[in-house]
Formats: structure tokens, C-alpha cells, sequence
């Protein structure tokens, strides 16, 4: 019911203001505003990986770090 809480205001990553947006259209309450189709979330991911490249060693580097335990 509540609106959801911007990514970057929920971890210590300095995140885009972009990929906030990607993500809270995402969990959009109103059905006209939220992402409608993978290819939308697709396209709006690439644009945000040619304004912000992250590579391939990055992302497992981020994984290494930051990836949950497994529990029992």
C-alpha cells in the first residue's frame, strides 16, 4: 500500500537517478505507468548501460561482495 522507498535511499550505493526510476516504474502501483514488457525494462537498461558502463569484472566484483549467504 505504501509507496516503495528509492533504491538509493535504502542502500550506501551511489546509484543513478536513472535506475531509480527504472526500478520504482517497476513496482508502480498504477498499471499505466508501470514497465509493461520485458522489452521495455530491456530498452530502458540498455540506455542506462550506455550512459553508465559497468563491466562484465564489475558486476562479479558488486557479486563477490555484496551476494547473500546461503543459509542451511
Amino acid at each position: 500500500r505504501d509507496e516503495p522507498v528509492p533504491p538509493s535511499e535504502r542502500c550506501d550505493l551511489d546509484l543513478p537517478s536513472e535506475l531509480d526510476v527504472a526500478i520504482l516504474r517497476c513496482l508502480e502501483k498504477d498499471l499505466e505507468a508501470r514497465i509493461g514488457s520485458a522489452d521495455e525494462l530491456d530498452s530502458l537498461l540498455e540506455e542506462l548501460q550506455r550512459v553508465y558502463p559497468w563491466s562484465e569484472e564489475e558486476a562479479r566484483a558488486w557479486w563477490v561482495l555484496h551476494r547473500p549467504e546461503l543459509t542451511g
